[in-house]
């Protein structure tokens, strides 16, 4: 069984497999500061 990843981002939507290495780090990048700003952690 395959299992389709579908990342939402600032209203759009994502399918991960379909994303180039870059692009996956560059949004798992502003994934992570988005979810330390809602839990109000912040990077020293």
């Amino acid at each position: 069984m395959k299992v389709l990843i579908y990342v939402n981002y600032q209203g759009k939507e994502y399918c991960w497999d379909d994303l180039t290495e870059e692009q996956k780090e560059k949004l798992r990048e502003e994934l992570n500061k988005q979810t330390a700003e809602q839990l109000g952690l912040r990077k020293q």
